[in-house]
């Protein structure tokens, strides 16, 4: 154990405190100097320290009501603050005779090492897979904000040594054969992870004071029968049921720093075993930053999801906002914050943290799929309406529908495909929701304001990411594959507009392009001469590609270079086959649906088309287009768009992939609008 004959390393002045671009502070720095923005570290630590200055906060200065509230002020509020921790500075000793959240009594329960108490860090036998897993060597300020974190967030499983009882005929540590129990998580835990949700101002000062909690709002909410209580530093517990604890567990003290773990520091670990013993959320012990449904049977938290960001539930966890709403997720901290957020006309932050964890027999850990969850959102209180909130309702569910969209179309490729497309779909609109993330805080800005270019905006921003994450997760390298990912390419009719599309780069006026003018300069050569005319549909194929040779060096059309010969070869042929007097406004995809009956669901139609996009070199195209050319001409009797078609071939000997992409997207343009019907 830990010589602790001296005291030494006092928190009230030795940093501690991760503090954001400043780097470790102490209590009193916290308190002495203003300017600091805000807590660093993991959302577990963040929070857990948050609550440790509120706690001290509320036993430094607590205002009877709002009015004596509002009179108080940030600077008063850290004043008095600071006179409490000189009052109190003997009881922040990490070492020596009154250990700081430490109880001596606890030295008979086995040592756990520090890694063992560290969620992110890898344990026993668990595989390390980058250096921040790794056992780090912790100083007396890690320790100090280990021993604060687990006061909350602990773990539960057989970690903590529930062999050592200190109220004499406590039961809470065992099962009932009469054996150690497996220790429970913490209150800020719970089974699963809760999520935290706090309203910051624009400094650390501005924010302790946002979340000071009156003698009146204590009372009022029938959490705290003790009310505010008296912080265990000043009064530790000296079993898991004495009177001290039974008080401390019915006050706001109990709830801020709850002493779920009984600990005391060792030389290479801590001495650790179940604390305090709180009821669950469902049992009415709701923490201030826990977002609870009441509307249903059973009362329901929210959970840290890394699935599901916090920023997604915004508007559940707003639903206060609009009087007549029903409300679902209730977060006391939030409601009391935006009441007084609003009065001051200014920004408000707000965050949500927590940590999202797995349970197996009992033992809690932090599995593959697990991780630390945080979202930042700034709000304007001005606009904080029912207005605002009903545009924020109305784009978070347009949002959650491209969501449900995006899912429903990788499903449906991967089911076309005859492939399991559940993880893949997941993936995909995982990576919808972090693309949309980075623009979330644009879109609150704009709720509540005129502006019709807004959604537009917006939302084809949106709509690309979504595009964006179907072309990541659903290949297009076969032909079978592309046409596939053509038929399921999602589409939205409202809301978002979606800019991909079928590009062919025809913007201005098709007759300034050489594309148009070889083609017209082609039609009126064969209106001329008949005789070229019979030629030209006689060379369907490379080896009468001379045939063609005399009208196209008329045009200007480089011989010598085939992929400048074959596209105009191939159109030249398809002109005079189709009898064309003028080019027609037909996509070639659009024109091989057309040939059948049921268009682009015609099985025949996509054996076609598959044959088609199966060509990936220029020299390739001759063979597979004419049978489709010969065949379009017999049974559509819309003109196909042979300026179009040219161009594609032309794009084609430097770009098959694009020119695939968009024949595939012609074909099935059908889901859009009506094609024609064969002739």
């Amino acid at each position: 154990m830990i010589d602790s004959s001296m005291n030494r390393f006092n928190l009230v002045d030795e940093p501690w405190v991760p503090m954001a671009d400043v780097g470790r502070v102490s209590l009193r720095q916290v308190f002495s100097t203003p300017g600091y923005r805000i807590l660093a570290g993991n959302p577990v630590q963040m929070t857990a320290v948050r609550r440790l200055l509120l706690a001290i906060v509320q036993m430094a200065c607590t205002p009877v009501d709002e009015p004596q509230w509002l009179a108080m002020g940030p600077d008063e509020v850290a004043r008095q603050s600071l006179l409490y921790l000189e009052r109190w500075h003997d009881r922040f000793w990490l070492y020596g005779e009154r250990p700081f959240l430490q109880m001596r009594a606890i030295s008979r329960a086995r040592v756990q090492g520090f890694d063992a108490l560290l969620p992110e860090v890898s344990a026993g036998n668990t595989t390390v897979l980058t250096q921040s897993q790794q056992a780090p060597v912790l100083d007396d300020a890690d320790k100090a904000l280990l021993i604060v974190v687990l006061m909350g967030f602990p773990l539960g499983g057989k970690k903590a040594d529930n062999s050592v009882v200190l109220t004499p005929g406590y039961t809470g540590k065992s099962n009932p054969q009469g054996k150690p129990a497996t220790a429970r998580p913490g209150p800020a835990m719970a089974h699963r992870g809760l999520l935290h949700n706090y309203l910051l101002a624009q400094d650390l000062w501005h924010t302790l004071w946002l979340n000071l909690l009156t003698a009146e709002q204590i009372g009022s909410q029938g959490l705290f029968p003790n009310g505010c209580g008296v912080a265990p530093w000043e009064r530790m517990p000296e079993g898991e049921a004495c009177p001290v604890a039974e008080r401390l567990k019915g006050s706001l003290m109990g709830h801020l720093v709850p002493m779920a773990r009984f600990c005391y520091l060792a030389r290479d670990g801590v001495h650790y075993s179940e604390g305090l013993a709180y009821p669950g959320y469902k049992e009415g012990f709701a923490d201030p930053s826990v977002a609870i449904d009441y509307s249903g049977k059973e009362p329901k938290a929210l959970w840290a999801n890394p699935d599901k960001r916090p920023w997604r539930e915004l508007s559940s966890l707003l639903a206060f906002v609009p009087q007549h709403k029903r409300q679902s997720f209730q977060c006391w901290r939030i409601q009391i914050g935006l009441n007084r957020a609003h009065d001051m006309q200014g920004r408000v932050l707000f965050w949500s943290g927590g940590l999202r964890v797995s349970t197996r027999a009992g033992e809690q850990y932090v599995g593959g799929r697990d991780d630390f969850v945080e979202s930042q959102v700034w709000l304007h209180t001005d606009r904080l309406d029912e207005l605002w909130f009903r545009e924020l309702e109305s784009d978070m569910q347009a949002l959650n529908d491209l969501a449900k969209s995006l899912y429903a179309c990788v499903m449906a490729y991967f089911r076309d495909l005859s492939s399991d497309g559940s993880t893949w779909a997941a993936r995909a609109t995982q990576a919808f929701w972090q693309q949309c993330e980075a623009d979330f805080q644009t879109l609150v800005d704009h709720c509540g304001q005129s502006g019709s270019d807004r959604h537009a905006h917006l939302f084809r921003g949106f709509s690309d990411y979504a595009c964006a994450a179907y072309d990541q997760y659903c290949p297009r390298e076969t032909a079978r594959q592309l046409d596939v990912w053509a038929k399921c390419e999602p589409i939205w009719a409202s809301g978002a507009v979606q800019a991909r599309g079928a590009t062919d780069a025809m913007a201005g006026a098709q007759t300034a392009s050489t594309e148009a003018s070889i083609v017209h300069g082609l039609l009126a050569s064969m209106r001329q001469d008949a005789r070229l005319v019979a030629r030209l549909r006689r060379s369907d194929s490379l080896a009468m590609d001379h045939a063609h040779w005399k009208i196209l060096a008329g045009l200007g059309v480089d011989l010598e270079e085939p992929t400048q010969r074959i596209p105009f070869a191939i159109v030249a042929t398809a002109l005079a086959r189709a009898h064309a007097k003028c080019s027609g406004h037909l996509g070639l995809g659009q024109a091989i649906a057309a040939c059948h009956v049921h268009g682009a669901q015609s099985r025949m139609g996509r054996t076609r088309l598959r044959h088609l996009l199966a060509c990936t070199d220029l020299s390739e195209l001759p063979d597979a287009l004419f049978p489709l050319l010969t065949l379009i001409n017999t049974r559509v009797s819309v003109p196909l768009d042979h300026v179009r078609l040219l161009r594609q071939l032309r794009q084609f000997a430097t770009e098959p992939q694009a020119v695939r992409e968009q024949w595939a997207r012609e074909f099935h343009a059908g889901r859009r609008a009506g094609l024609p019907e064969p002739a």
